[in-house]
């Protein structure tokens, strides 16, 4: 339900109600403005990871404990949806306000100081607030309608066909229920999901071979790229080239512990720095998650035409178009519940 020029409304498939200027108003009154899930809430949320990025100090890395600069999946799963939540905000606000809630104490927990803890908090608070708020607005819409007495004017001709096509199952997909589109989307992306965690698998199997095979030896850095980003280093005479997400803590005359595998002469690494090959793991996630909001909105969808579909159903879900002083009742192609 919005409130703004566009809005979810009921309309009988057995007599339409004559829809007044004080029933609208009072319809309207129940909605909640969308500005504030769809727009405060997302901005807030950037606020809150800027806060955090510039407020996070850099790890210094070592090579007596790798872990400080290594991979953390577990922190690559959270973060995924973390990154995600202001498009979900925009696009299912109550979805995105449960999520929101949900996600809240993650990023408190992980986040570095007390500011942004704090408005990662304030931030939770108040999806608890607006997720209340918006479920409290659809209800009292839905109450608004249900109180809606018939009369025994004949329906708007749009509206009447409106309904005589979605009674005759002429839109697409509402013979069966599903959206082929967006369940196509959703097999492709769950597809994709388990082809990503496949490379993730064998990425990470690989990176642990060269590393059960490989010998620590002692180089000198001899040459750091323009870009800051791969040092040389000279190591078992020889000099190689090895990427770094921490340049700033490295100069040329370092020496450094470097892994070598002796069965493969073009891979090496910093022992301070394992190879992070969690990035196919979180493109997994991301898949896998729009998926199953897909497949769940598909599931809504197909719950709300089997019941506007049922000969003893009373209403179907229309549009409201409200243009100047005129309310325009129009019917819903897609319809999401």
């Amino acid at each position: 339900m919005t409130h703004g020029s566009e809005f979810g409304g009921l309309g009988h498939a057995h007599g339409l109600e004559q829809v007044t200027t004080e029933r609208i108003e009072r319809w309207l009154r129940g909605g909640v403005p969308q500005v504030f899930p769809r727009v405060v809430l997302p901005v807030l949320w950037v606020i809150c990871f800027v806060m955090e990025l510039m407020s996070e100090p850099l790890p210094k890395c070592t090579p007596t404990d790798p872990g400080v600069c290594g991979p953390d999946e577990v922190s690559t799963v959270f973060l995924v949806p973390l990154l995600l939540l202001p498009v979900l905000l925009m696009c299912a606000p109550l979805v995105g306000c449960a999520a929101g809630v949900a996600l809240s104490p993650v990023a408190c927990l992980g986040a570095s100081g007390t500011a942004s803890a704090s408005t990662f908090a304030v931030h939770g608070l108040l999806c608890l607030l607006s997720a209340v708020r918006l479920n409290q607005g659809v209800r009292a819409q839905r109450q608004e309608m249900s109180r809606a007495t018939f009369s025994g004017h004949a329906p708007d001709r749009a509206v009447q066909d409106a309904l005589h096509r979605l009674r005759a199952g002429t839109w697409t997909g509402t013979r069966t229920g599903w959206n082929q589109l967006a369940l196509g989307t959703a097999v492709v992306l769950a597809g994709g999901a388990g082809g990503l965690w496949t490379l993730y698998e064998s990425n990470t199997a690989d990176e642990d071979a060269h590393i059960a095979r490989a010998q620590t030896v002692q180089g000198q850095i001899v040459k750091v790229s323009d870009d800051g980003w791969k040092l040389g280093i000279r190591a078992a005479d020889r000099t190689v080239e090895i990427d770094t997400l921490y340049p700033e803590q490295y100069e040329i005359g370092n020496t450094v512990p470097v892994l070598l595998d002796p069965q493969d002469p073009d891979w090496a690494r910093l022992r301070a720095e394992p190879t992070d090959t969690t990035a196919p793991l979180g493109f997994a996630v991301a898949c896998l998650l729009g998926a199953v909001l897909l497949t769940g909105r598909q599931i809504r969808r197909r719950r709300a035409l089997s019941a506007a579909l049922s000969p003893r159903a009373q209403a179907v879900e229309i549009r409201v178009l409200i243009e100047a002083n005129m309310a325009f009742l129009l019917g819903v192609e897609d319809i999401e519940g």
